[in-house]
């Protein structure tokens, strides 16, 4: 090749060599995970209290999410769908049939950093409206016991944090979540002495699993739900 011909040809390929090299060097687009999706989590800690001792606390969650993709982001948007709180030293504790759903939807970033997706604190909870429409004010949680049963009125904040990863299609991740609750009002002479504002610690797991469109809470049955995985105890 002479050398007229080498000066013009080089200016036509260095471009198109560096510009391939630049590209090989630039990151791979984040996977596009947006979509609708199902969701399982449970949070739980360990109380002690007198004559019944050491007591294992938990309540899970399941909720139905949409996922929003933004490069790095994931934004979450969720709406619970059901609740369980598991009885404690004989106490069931529960809420009235139907309230669930009309719980504030929870909104909240898993941003991609150094150890994977992190979330920072998130608030959700309620004040003194009556969401469940019984005509007390906050969310009535009905306590069933043998010695001190009745209905609690409730206003509840909560601060939630997480870490997530994906396995496969699905999300998975751990939770460090902190409630404060606030008696509003209670019936029954026991439970008016008894129940007092409170403020806990408590950690967990929680599951997504891609969801089909146009899936509510009502029509997702609920062996169709992902299974937060579960932590040994010591």
């Amino acid at each position: 090749m002479t050398k007229p011909v080498l000066r013009l040809f080089l200016p036509l390929v260095l471009p198109s060599l560096l510009s391939g090299l630049a590209r090989a060097d630039e990151p791979a687009p984040a996977p596009d995970h947006s979509g609708l999706y199902l969701g399982h989590s449970w949070v739980a800690n360990v109380r002690k209290l007198a004559i019944f001792g050491k007591l294992h606390a938990r309540s899970d969650t399941w909720v139905l999410a949409r996922f929003t993709q933004r490069g790095g982001k994931l934004e979450v948007e969720q709406q619970p769908c059901d609740l369980a709180i598991k009885p404690v030293g004989g106490v069931r504790v529960g809420l009235l049939p139907g309230v669930v759903p009309r719980l504030p939807p929870a909104h909240f970033d898993l941003e991609t950093g150094p150890q994977g997706l992190v979330a920072a604190p998130w608030r959700t909870g309620w004040d003194v409206e009556d969401l469940d429409t019984d005509g007390e004010p906050g969310v009535t949680f009905r306590v069933q016991a043998v010695l001190c049963g009745g209905d609690l009125d409730v206003s509840s904040e909560t601060h939630s944090a997480a870490r997530a990863a994906w396995e496969g299609a699905d999300l998975v991740g751990e939770l460090d979540v902190d409630v404060a609750q606030r008696i509003l009002a209670a019936s029954g002479g026991c439970l008016k002495l008894a129940a007092r504002d409170s403020l806990e610690h408590m950690e967990g797991r929680f599951r997504y699993t891609p969801a089909p469109a146009g899936t509510t809470c009502a029509s997702a049955a609920r062996r169709g739900w992902p299974q937060a995985s579960e932590i040994p105890r010591p």
